[in-house]
């Protein structure tokens, strides 16, 4: 067997970052769900071609829907401050005074 020469390709190894625990729990929940998913995906590989391609394009369907869930809630809920704000006679965001802060010194 002969010995390599030049550079030796080394298989890279990903190296923590830090020692948060957040971030090692964040790691391992990662690591559950790509396993989950794999596990969960693994039939389709059974199924024909065309059926494969509509499921595909459902799960990206499902998934944009998730997405833009916040922007519309931030929407709906945008609306309703705004409708209240009219009803208590409050001009916009700096109409109306907040209350005295008690830990305030003002």
């Amino acid at each position: 067997m002969t010995e390599p020469t030049g550079e030796v390709r080394v298989r890279s190894v990903r190296t923590p970052q830090s020692s948060n625990a957040w971030e090692q729990v964040a790691d391992v929940a990662g690591g559950v769900l790509r396993i989950g998913f794999a596990v969960t995906t693994l039939p389709l590989a059974l199924l024909p071609a065309a059926s494969q391609q509509h499921i595909r394009n459902a799960a990206q369907d499902i998934m944009r829907a998730v997405v833009t869930l916040p922007g519309e809630f931030s929407n709906i809920v945008s609306e309703s401050v705004e409708k209240w704000a009219a009803e208590q006679g409050v001009d916009g965001p700096d109409g109306g005074k907040a209350p005295k802060d008690e830990m305030s010194d003002k």
